[in-house]
C-alpha cells in the first residue's frame, strides 16, 4: 500500500520516502529527488503496467530505485549509474524488502557506453523484453540516445519508456530570463548560477540539449512505421509507447528521422542573444 500522509512524505508498506526536489531535510527518510506530481505519475504508470522487467537509469542516492521496486516488486530489474560509489542505504532497503535477489544496482557503468548497457541487458533479462525504462540518469542528449537507441527495442509492445526532465534547460532557462534587470541584464546575485549553467555548457559530452531528442522522437512517429507507437509530453516526462514493429539489433533513431522541412536545423538569425553580465 502506498499513501501520501502529506504534501512531501509517502509511506510504501510502512516505509518513508522523502519526495520533494529538492530534498531540504530527508530526516531519516529514504530522498526521492521528484516532487509529488512526478510521483503520482510514476505511482499511475506501475499501476497501469505492472511491469515484470524494469531498467532504470540513474541511482545517485538509491531513493528512486528503492521507490520504483516497492511499487513494481518486479520479477527482474536493474539499476545503472556512472558514480562507482555502492549507496548503502538502496542494499538495505532491498534486502529488507526481500527484493535483494530481484533487483541489481550496477555503478560505474556510463549511459553513454551502448556496449555496456547492452551487455548488462543481455546478462540480467537475456531474450526478455522489459515492460518499463525509467530514465534519470545524465539529461544530456548523447549519453540520452546512446541508452534509447539500446533499450528501446527491448521493450514488449505496450512498453514503456520514460525519459525524465528532458526540459530542464528551457525551465531553468525561463526562471532565469524571468529575474533579468529592467534593463535586460543578469542581476549580480544570480552570477553563481550563470557561472554554472555557463561551466555545463561548455561539458564536451553535453552537445545538443535534450530537446532535440524530443524533436527528433516526434519525427520519427511522423513517419511510417509501428516501432515507436507514440510520443506523449509531460510536465518533466517524455512517454515513448513501444509498437509492434520488430527492430533487429539497436533503434538508430537518428536515422529513422525524415526532416523534410529543416525543422532540427536552426536558422541563422532566430536565437535570441544571451543576456550580458551586469558591470
Amino acid at each position: 500500500m502506498a499513501e501520501f500522509i502529506d504534501e512531501r512524505t509517502l509511506i510504501v508498506d510502512g516505509v518513508a520516502f522523502a519526495c520533494e526536489f529538492p530534498v531540504r531535510d530527508a530526516g531519516g527518510h529514504l530522498a526521492v529527488m521528484k516532487d509529488r506530481a512526478m510521483v503520482e505519475r510514476t505511482m499511475a504508470l506501475v499501476e497501469r503496467l505492472s511491469p515484470r522487467r524494469i531498467l532504470e537509469v540513474g541511482i545517485w542516492r538509491g531513493g528512486s530505485t528503492a521507490l520504483l521496486a516497492s511499487l513494481a516488486r518486479p520479477e527482474q530489474m536493474v539499476a545503472i549509474d556512472l558514480l562507482a560509489d555502492r549507496v548503502a542505504a538502496l542494499d538495505e532497503h532491498l534486502e529488507r524488502i526481500g527484493l535483494a535477489d530481484a533487483v541489481q544496482a550496477r555503478y560505474g557503468i556510463d549511459q553513454a557506453d551502448g556496449p555496456a548497457v547492452r551487455a548488462i541487458l543481455d546478462e540480467v533479462f537475456g531474450d526478455a523484453p522489459l515492460d518499463l525504462v525509467i530514465d534519470d540518469g545524465s539529461h544530456i542528449y548523447g549519453p540520452t540516445l546512446a541508452t534509447f537507441d539500446v533499450a528501446f527495442p527491448r521493450l514488449r509492445p505496450g512498453g514503456i519508456y520514460v525519459i525524465e526532465d528532458w526540459n530542464g534547460d528551457h525551465l531553468l532557462g525561463d526562471l532565469l530570463e524571468a529575474r533579468l534587470d529592467a534593463d535586460g541584464q543578469r542581476r549580480p546575485e544570480d552570477a553563481e548560477i550563470w557561472n554554472a549553467i555557463e561551466a555545463g555548457a561548455s561539458d564536451p559530452r553535453r552537445g545538443d540539449p535534450p530537446t532535440r531528442l524530443a524533436l527528433e522522437l516526434v519525427l520519427a512517429r511522423a513517419s511510417e512505421g509501428d516501432a515507436i507507437r507514440s510520443v506523449s509530453f509531460e510536465a518533466n516526462w517524455i512517454v515513448i509507447e513501444r509498437g509492434e514493429d520488430a527492430v533487429d539489433g539497436d533503434l538508430g533513431l537518428v536515422g529513422r528521422v525524415r526532416d523534410h522541412h529543416g525543422l532540427l536545423a536552426l536558422a541563422p538569425g532566430t536565437a535570441r542573444p544571451r543576456p550580458a553580465a551586469a558591470g
